[in-house]
């Protein structure tokens, strides 16, 4: 059940490693936002509920025969989903709530509430990103179980790359112009950094927004050996082939729930430079030394970019190193081990990086 269609959250449950042992009927509560059409999401195989507290009873019943319900993004007391949540629990029905964290800031009641509705040791929580469970915890939820866990998505099974010239790095980064995906802080570092290197860089960015202008200023103060290409927005087939056309991918978001685009760079076993904003890298798709780096300053920034972009060595190993991360968080993989908390069975958890653990 969840607000609109969301792929990232409902591809776990489509995959047949959990259709197999599941059977799944899908709920929202309105259409697809309009600013989410453009990306090819659909509404297919939906049953759309009401969200009027006038007509509770009657969307009650409509999930009242179902051993398992499932919630996804249900965080604001004042929505419907909570109070169906509340009637779940009180049924003894299996409930389970899939969110990113949460920052409930202005009013305070609204964290007041949320805790005294759901604080229920039925309730099993699956926490999206580094963090998230902290988030609820200090809300006031105490009693509900915690699980680790992320967005999923299907990518080709080819991960070849293509490799570069011996003397330049490739870096990639996915997503919006805007201040909070922090991009810029990638080419003002290369530009600090460009007087201690002569290795040619180029810097692509797959996005569009409204910060453009600021980029193209920024752009024009690099020396000549450092390239930056805004592509725009780009299509899954035009995705596909910038990430494997990449030799390091930067995701320097000042704070992100989590961030499929991670994903797909681990998939593509590229090395990784990620903010610790970005709550998809810590404890969940990037282990720091291991597959890539986690900075939390503007001068830790600088020197991992000036040590990846200078040693095709390094980032080679690294690059070695997300086989085990990306098995761990392949769709199918996960998909077996969901079904069997949904079925009251402890998960077989092959490798350290793998969700669904205790938390």
């Amino acid at each position: 059940m969840a607000p609109f269609p969301n792929p990232h959250f409902l591809k776990i449950f489509e995959s047949p490693e959990f259709l197999h042992r599941i059977k799944v009927d899908r709920f929202c509560f309105r259409s697809l936002p309009e600013f989410r059409q453009g990306l090819g999401w659909k509404e297919a195989d939906f049953t759309k509920l009401s969200s009027s507290y006038l007509k509770i009873p009657a969307t009650q019943n409509s999930v009242s025969k179902y051993s398992t319900v499932v919630f996804y993004g249900a965080v604001d007391p004042r929505c419907i989903p909570v109070a169906m949540m509340l009637c779940c629990l009180r049924r003894g029905q299996r409930t389970f709530l899939v969110t990113e964290g949460i920052r409930f800031q202005h009013p305070r009641w609204r964290s007041m509430v949320f805790s005294l509705l759901l604080n229920h040791s039925g309730l099993e929580i699956l926490a999206i990103g580094d963090r998230s469970e902290v988030d609820f915890r200090q809300a006031g939820l105490t009693k509900p179980t915690y699980r680790k866990f992320g967005f999923f998505e299907n990518y080709p099974p080819d991960v070849m790359t293509t490799p570069g010239p011996e003397d330049t790095c490739r870096i990639l980064s996915v997503g919006r112009l805007i201040e909070r995906k922090n991009f810029l802080s990638i080419i003002n570092s290369l530009q600090r950094i460009a007087a201690q290197s002569t290795q040619r860089i180029v810097y692509s960015i797959c996005g569009d927004g409204d910060q453009r202008a600021m980029f193209e200023s920024a752009i024009e103060k690099l020396p000549n050996h450092v390239e930056v290409n805004l592509l725009g927005n780009c299509n899954s087939q035009q995705l596909d082939q910038c990430f494997r056309n990449a030799d390091l991918f930067a995701m320097p978001s000042t704070y992100d729930g989590w961030g499929v685009v991670l994903n797909q760079a681990v998939h593509y076993r590229l090395p990784i430079i990620v903010s610790g904003g970005v709550r998809a890298a810590k404890d969940h798709l990037v282990e720091d030394g291991f597959n890539g780096y986690i900075y939390n300053t503007k001068a830790e920034l600088d020197d991992y970019l000036l040590k990846l972009t200078q040693n095709r060595q390094l980032r080679k190993e690294l690059s070695v190193n997300s086989q085990e991360i990306a098995d761990a968080w392949q769709i199918d993989t996960v998909a077996r081990s969901l079904a069997s908390v949904m079925l009251g069975e402890e998960p077989q958890r092959e490798s350290r990086f793998a969700p669904l653990g205790r938390l």
